[in-house]
């Protein structure tokens, strides 16, 4: 097992469930063009999802 599988899988055990909803995607499309909007609401939501795995991955290595 890969040492980004066993963070993957740790991470589905602890992280919380996340809901992004239709208001998050309309402020991350208001600052793009119509043309990279859809792309620019999953790059953003990826960003998120690593800022905060990093973050409880701190959380969990910290204790």
């Amino acid at each position: 097992m890969k040492e980004s599988e066993k963070y993957v899988n740790k991470e589905k055990a602890s992280f919380p469930k996340i809901e992004f909803d239709e208001n998050y995607f309309y402020v991350i499309s208001k600052r793009t063009s119509e043309n990279s909007k859809k792309k620019a609401c999953l790059k953003e939501l990826a960003l998120q999802k690593v800022v905060i795995g990093r973050f409880w991955k701190m959380k969990l290595t910290a204790n």
